[in-house]
């Protein structure tokens, strides 16, 4: 039910990127992406978009002011964070909500299983889950399908044991949460402070030191104490 818009825009995403959110930062892999699965243009996919920048945004520190709710709702930084919408199938765990996790850090990574770029980034969010979900972190992984095999269930099941994802991962087969936060990248992470406002984005690889001090730092604002946590 999404696709069709996605493609209508395919010649034009690197363009708009460019123009709206990038400025002069190279640009990361655009929802126009058309690959298959076979090996030799999945290593093509890989060796075009290896020399692709990274869009990096962080937010000075937002207090406590209890004003979050007048918020505009977006994608945007300091947006409050859309609502999780048309997510089916949670896998790992029951069904969540943003508001339901207020008081939480969030981690909402888009993604599909085919991608290089998503698939080079699991490492990192796999070592994040593992040191900081006691400390309060939640990975959410909304799985936004790039192929029509793609949207199927067990496939994303298949995928997910394959690669050892251990934190909560959902489909958004129709892209609904996808373009709640106005999303057009793969792979895309947005963090998301105790109070629901977007505190940092991410699009493509790499950053990963710098996302972890921010993952650090807004856990730190809820009180948790990760001095024994290297």
């Amino acid at each position: 039910a999404g696709e069709p818009a996605l493609q209508e825009t395919r010649k034009q995403d690197s363009v708009k990127a460019s123009a709206e959110d990038i400025g002069k930062a190279a640009q990361a892999k655009p929802v126009a992406a058309q690959e298959t699965l076979n090996k030799t243009e999945s290593k093509a996919r890989e060796t075009t978009t290896t020399a692709a920048a990274i869009k990096k945004e962080s937010r000075p520190t937002l207090g406590k002011t209890g004003l979050e709710d007048l918020l505009p709702v977006g994608g945007q930084l300091g947006n409050r964070a859309p609502e999780f919408t048309g997510l089916t199938n949670w896998i790992n765990s029951e069904s969540l909500t943003m508001e339901g996790l207020q008081g939480q850090v969030v981690l909402v990574e888009f993604w599909t299983y085919t991608c290089i770029n998503c698939i080079n980034t699991m490492p990192a969010l796999k070592k994040w889950h593992a040191k900081y979900a006691d400390a309060g972190l939640v990975i959410v992984g909304v799985h936004s399908p790039e192929f029509a095999f793609e949207r199927d269930y067990d496939n994303v099941v298949e995928h997910t044991i394959k690669y050892g994802l251990e934190y909560p991962v959902a489909q958004d087969n129709d892209f609904a949460t996808w373009k709640a936060f106005n999303n057009r990248y793969w792979p895309a992470e947005y963090l998301i402070d105790q109070h629901g406002v977007i505190r940092y984005r991410h699009f493509g690889e790499g950053a990963y030191a710098e996302t972890e001090n921010l993952i650090r730092k807004l856990l730190e604002e809820t009180g948790a104490d990760l001095s024994a946590i290297g």
